[in-house]
């Protein structure tokens, strides 16, 4: 991902967060309403009920003896105008589950002003003792009434207001897990981002095969020589010392300097060619390691299918090299790989003068590429005879490895 796409991830990143705190803060102003409102509505109900009571405690009043009615009627015209008023406005908030209760308190209201009436008519005609008669038995039988249905409807209200208080603290916990969710998914995804955009340091060809070869780009993968024309088989072994190797320039540490030992890899091909017993693979896969003046070979067998390469048979590493390998895939980006795809040698140099170079050289026969031979060389830029010579070995060792075959490492733990 380029640097585009991180800043993209950044900013969604941080639209998440603002976006899970505006959430969680609209959701705890509707929490505080509804707290709110549940006591406002505590509060609302209390106070009618304690209008009911000073109602009839004022029609008590204009009912006794010695009392001056006209002062207690004034004080019962001002409660029943307060009751009806905060009836009316909780009313118009009450939901449907309580409209029922509601007109039933309606009634009983109405029932209450007219006992009020009622009795107010006696008191004018001086009778007392009917108005008394009235209020303590219509007018309280009335107020009884509005004061259970209040009850019920304050009941009713309660348990809406804390269902509706405790869905919104559900939606608030649900949404400040997604908005967490959703951070966690931006942040691993940013995260592997991240990783893949590190830039990655290419491998040395030790450290390829210690560390259970990494990827090495084609970018640094060097061409391979051209093969130059086979030696002519000899009638016998030819124990003339090959010509000697210009010199390389003093420091360079860029050419082989061991020379090109032609007969001694004639004699490697020959006892190649009428091997019978696997046991002395490892030998002769020693003498091939000298010859190319390698820190060590492994040879890689491809599988039944050609999508895999095995790790067959390894010289100079150990054997828990051998177990410790994993299967390269074919289509991979090293040159082990490329060498299988492509058919061809392939090199890559040291990164310095002290680092050791790479080649790897497929093992070709009629049926196609059965798998590679890759050679840790201990200079950084191999002699140029290097990648010939390792073909013609190739080419005999072709001869021993099949798909999966699974003979040369049984024959070099022999």
């Amino acid at each position: 991902m380029n640097k585009r796409g991180i800043g993209i991830l950044l900013g969604l990143s941080v639209l998440a967060g603002a976006l899970s705190l505006y959430t969680d803060y609209r959701f705890d102003q509707r929490l505080a309403h509804d707290r709110a409102a549940l006591v406002a509505m505590e509060r609302e109900f209390m106070a009618m009920e304690t209008t009911v009571a000073s109602i009839r405690a004022a029609q008590a009043g204009y009912t006794a003896a010695g009392q001056v009615p006209a002062s207690w009627m004034s004080r019962a015209d001002a409660d029943l105008a307060r009751l009806e008023s905060k009836m009316t406005a909780r009313r118009a908030l009450a939901g449907a589950e309580s409209a029922s209760r509601w007109e039933q308190a309606g009634q009983a209201l109405a029932a209450l002003k007219n006992a009020d009436g009622s009795a107010r008519a006696w008191v004018e005609r001086g009778d007392r003792a009917q108005a008394a008669d009235t209020v303590f038995v219509d007018g309280a039988g009335a107020a009884d009434r509005l004061v259970a249905q209040l009850n019920a409807i304050h009941a009713l209200e309660a348990d809406a207001g804390t269902a509706r208080a405790r869905t919104t603290g559900l939606m608030r916990l649900g949404a400040n897990a997604a908005g967490l969710l959703i951070a966690i998914g931006i942040a691993a995804w940013l995260g592997r981002a991240l990783v893949a955009a590190a830039p990655k340091r290419t491998p040395s060809t030790a450290e390829m095969i210690r560390d259970l070869p990494p990827p090495v780009k084609n970018a640094v993968t060097a061409p391979a020589q051209a093969p130059g024309p086979l030696p002519a088989a000899a009638p016998a072994p030819v124990q003339a010392q090959a010509p000697a190797q210009p010199a390389a320039p003093a420091n360079s540490g860029a050419l082989l300097q061991k020379p090109v030992a032609w007969s001694a890899t004639a004699e490697l091909c020959v006892d190649l060619a009428r091997l019978l017993d696997g046991r002395d693979v490892p030998a002769l896969l020693e003498r091939a390691a000298s010859l190319l003046d390698a820190k060590g070979i492994m040879i890689w067998s491809a599988d039944a299918d050609k999508s895999h390469l095995m790790p067959s048979l390894c010289q100079g590493y150990g054997e828990n090299v051998l177990r410790r390998l994993r299967p390269l895939q074919a289509d991979d980006d090293n040159i082990t790989s490329l060498a299988f795809r492509t058919m061809q040698p392939q090199t890559m140099p040291g990164s310095t003068l002290g680092d050791s170079a790479a080649i790897a050289v497929p093992l070709i026969t009629p049926a196609g590429c059965v798998g590679v031979l890759a050679a840790e060389v201990r200079q950084s830029r191999p002699h140029p005879d290097v990648v010939p010579l390792a073909r013609i070995i190739a080419a005999q060792f072709s001869t021993l490895v099949g798909p999966q075959d699974a003979a040369l490492p049984r024959a070099a733990d022999a």
